[in-house]
């Protein structure tokens, strides 16, 4: 797949806006390029490449700004055709956004489903569909579907012009894209950007390091944009055990399994974070809970603590691969059932819900080996 050269690049976290720092720097009057900086980098924008949600009186709130003002500088931007806005439904659109900000894979595409609904409904919406599917077709046929899959609308039939069969190079290409790139090995490692900001919150890291160890995720780095959406969350009052049941809630959602298990799609929206936390928490207070590394390892370590017992990474280690071996986590499974069996054959007022305790026993056991691989 060849890309248009637009020049060098560098990153801009969106924190930038609302950093302590930099909100101590003196402040610019009103001016339509810090305004189109604003557009390409604020903190309204989502995962739609220059599609999102604003408002001018919110925008000139936010820059202090007079809001007369701020329309005259909006004017020189719309003028000069890099923008168009919908102010009474309060959506904005550049138009160029897509060129610059290409989704790496078909999966990422997918992942615009939620905002896409959030976003209101309008003409300039429609035409911004138009022309973000326009330059997903000439990516190629797989973007073009996972666009039509994330807007809920029916692809037309391409044509055999339209939409040339990738090459086995441009396939190989695009496998290798739906993955996460490889980065230094160790999960702390952090983009060189946020060092220039105050240090990430060690909730957030640790959060982090919890999703790295979950799925998988070697050598990935705490960028700006993970740490934007955990930094969301944690201004929302999410604990650390509510980012556990996310992530236990998040496992068993086929779609997030689609998209990668990508730390953004699980907390990177409230509303959708917020399902998976309430998922998790349910599980957990059954007792199905999946014995991901994570929910091990800090069940291992809250143990620790209460008899006062110091371990080392080595011995934390060492207990969590012994909790998840599947021969311990069928002896459980085992026990749990046959005491339960046992109970119900004494009979007594309890006997249904002690034999739906077994049933369950005998469900949680059947879960347990498949989620770890172990045979029965």
């Amino acid at each position: 797949m060849t890309k248009t050269a637009h020049g060098r690049y560098s990153k801009v976290s969106r924190r930038m806006w609302v950093d302590e720092k930099f909100l101590r720097l003196s402040a610019p009057k009103p001016n339509a390029r810090t305004l189109w900086q604003r557009l390409l980098t604020g903190p309204e924008l989502g995962c739609i490449p220059g599609l999102f949600p604003a408002r001018l009186a919110a925008l000139a709130e936010d820059l202090e700004w007079p809001l007369p003002a701020l329309k005259k500088c909006w004017g020189e931007i719309e003028r000069e055709g890099m923008a168009e806005a919908d102010w009474k439904r309060g959506l904005v659109w550049v138009p160029k956004a897509i060129e610059h900000n290409e989704p790496e894979s078909p999966n990422v595409v997918r992942g615009w489903r939620v905002a896409w609904r959030e976003l209101p409904d309008s003409e300039l919406k429609d035409r911004a569909r138009a022309a973000l599917r326009s330059h997903l077709v000439a990516m190629g046929e797989p973007w073009a579907k996972a666009f039509d899959e994330a807007t809920g609308k029916a692809s037309p039939k391409p044509s055999a012009k339209a939409l040339p069969h990738p090459s086995a190079n441009q396939e190989q290409e695009q496998k290798q894209e739906q993955k996460d790139p490889p980065l230094p090995p160790r999960g702390r490692a952090r983009d060189p950007f946020l060092a220039s900001f105050s240090e990430p919150h060690p909730d957030e890291v640790w959060v982090f390091e919890r999703w790295a160890e979950a799925f998988g995720k070697t050598g990935v780095v705490y960028d700006a944009r993970r740490a934007s959406c955990l930094t969301d969350r944690r201004s929302e009052d999410m604990t650390r055990q509510d980012a556990l049941d996310a992530l236990a809630g998040a496992r068993r959602d086929d779609w997030v399994r689609e998209a990668g298990f990508k730390l953004s799609v699980i907390f990177g929206d409230r509303e959708r974070y917020e399902v998976f936390r309430d998922a998790g928490r349910a599980m957990r207070g059954s007792g199905s809970a999946d014995p991901t590394r994570a929910a091990v390892e800090a069940r291992v370590r809250e143990q620790a603590r209460r008899v006062g017992e110091a371990l080392t990474p080595e011995e934390v280690d060492r207990r969590v691969a012994h909790e998840l071996d599947p021969r311990t986590l069928r002896a459980r499974a085992a026990r749990d059932r046959m005491e339960a069996e046992e109970r119900a054959r004494q009979g007594g007022p309890d006997v249904a819900p002690v034999r739906g305790q077994a049933e369950a026993a005998r469900a949680v056991l059947a879960g347990v080996v498949a989620a770890v691989g172990g045979g029965a």
